[in-house]
């Protein structure tokens, strides 16, 4: 409306200009400075369906001028449902120094229809006025306001994006390529560490198997290492391990089916046999021949799927 206006009525870039629409149950007061929107008044909720007096115009035009910062008005044009003389008179009265005046519509070709359709066009200003600024603004010659809200107009929008959104798509391609170079690239060498890790794994299996082979030799060595201390301590008295190996030797050359394992000396001269036998007869004799000999268990323990029995035997050694 205020383009259609402003195309239509020559004014100063100083003046003051107001536009009175008055429709059938409401009215809307428009104020220009110049050829340029000013301010626009609130919608009053009064038309030609429910109007009694025109005064209430004047009231609503002070106080929306007040509103708007308007110290005078230069021109008022009405339009709309009634642009009657007895409304121009009405604002001739009030507002004397005011040019008021109607919308032509010289550039309609409005021929074809009666005289009582022409003097309702102006009931089309409204329409009118929105078909100029649509054709305008096909032809390029005219880009109207937009008053519609912030997010409805991005929503709008095929792509909803600022300015500097726009300069983000190709670093988000730039990204996109870098980030999928380094994940191939760090997939590459946690496959290599995994191989080595697995290697590393099997190493460290062989190492533990040799570890306990030679945790095993160990045991053996400090076995040996042992039989030998003892033997070594009671070697003074060899004559009396002589008399009782032959004793034991002598025995085991008939029987045949006892051995020993193990043979132990602690410090009160007490040996302590360890050793396994096919038969349990035969270590009753065994104890009996040899002097001071005690028989302290025999436990079932077979060896190569064979019978056999493993005895302990205290020995008191004398001189």
């Amino acid at each position: 409306m205020v383009n259609y206006v402003a195309k239509k009525k020559k004014f100063f870039p100083d003046d003051y200009s107001l536009i009175v629409y008055i429709g059938k149950e409401y009215s809307k007061l428009i104020f220009l400075q110049g050829r340029k929107l000013k301010h626009i008044g609130s919608t009053l909720d009064i038309g030609t369906s429910n109007l009694h007096t025109y005064d209430v115009y004047f009231s609503k035009i002070l106080l929306e001028m007040e509103n708007g910062g308007i110290p005078t008005l230069d021109n008022i044009i009405v339009c709309g449902e009634d642009v009657s003389e007895n409304l121009i008179l009405s604002f001739y009265g009030t507002f004397p120094e005011t040019n008021v005046s109607r919308v032509d519509f010289d550039e309609i070709d409005y021929s074809g229809i009666n005289e009582g359709m022409k003097s309702k066009i102006s009931s089309f200003t409204m329409p009118i006025a929105v078909a100029t600024e649509y054709y305008e603004e096909q032809a390029n010659t005219f880009k109207g306001l937009n008053l519609l809200p912030k997010y409805v107009k991005e929503d709008q929008k095929v792509f909803q994006f600022a300015w500097h959104g726009y300069l983000m798509i190709p670093l988000l391609f730039i990204a996109a390529f870098f980030i999928t170079y380094r994940v191939l690239q760090n997939q590459s060498q946690i496959s290599k560490l995994n191989k080595e890790i697995a290697f590393q794994t099997e190493l460290k299996s062989k190492n533990l198997q040799i570890l306990s082979s030679i945790e095993k030799l160990s045991t053996k060595i400090n076995n040996f290492d042992e039989t030998q201390r003892i033997l070594d301590s009671v070697s003074v008295g060899a004559e009396v391990w002589d008399s009782f190996f032959n004793k034991l030797c002598t025995y085991s050359s008939v029987k045949r089916n006892f051995w020993l394992r193990n043979l132990t000396l602690d410090e009160n001269k007490m040996a302590k046999i360890e050793g396994h036998s096919l038969s349990r007869n035969v270590l009753t004799d065994v104890t009996a021949n040899l002097d001071s000999a005690i028989l302290r268990s025999v436990n079932y323990d077979p060896v190569k799927n064979k019978d056999a029995y493993r005895f302990v035997i205290n020995l008191k050694l004398k001189k």
